[in-house]
């Protein structure tokens, strides 16, 4: 049986990108300053939302 895909809610637009969307999206930044992608980078990561643009603190993502 096929797991489902781990998604995560924006706080600031209620949009809840799935975990691989969020780290496509973030994936220069991950590469260039080498943070944690998701779910590792829950504690302490910094990412921009797919769907609003604006930065999220990973603290802040709350995982379904």
């Amino acid at each position: 049986m096929k797991t489902p895909e781990k998604r995560y809610e924006c706080p600031l637009c209620r949009s809840c990108p799935t975990e691989e969307e969020w780290n496509e999206y973030n994936r220069i930044a991950i590469i260039t300053f080498d943070s944690d992608p998701l779910p590792e980078g829950l504690e302490g990561g910094q990412f921009d939302c797919p769907s609003c643009e604006q930065y999220v603190s990973g603290e802040d993502l709350l995982e379904f």
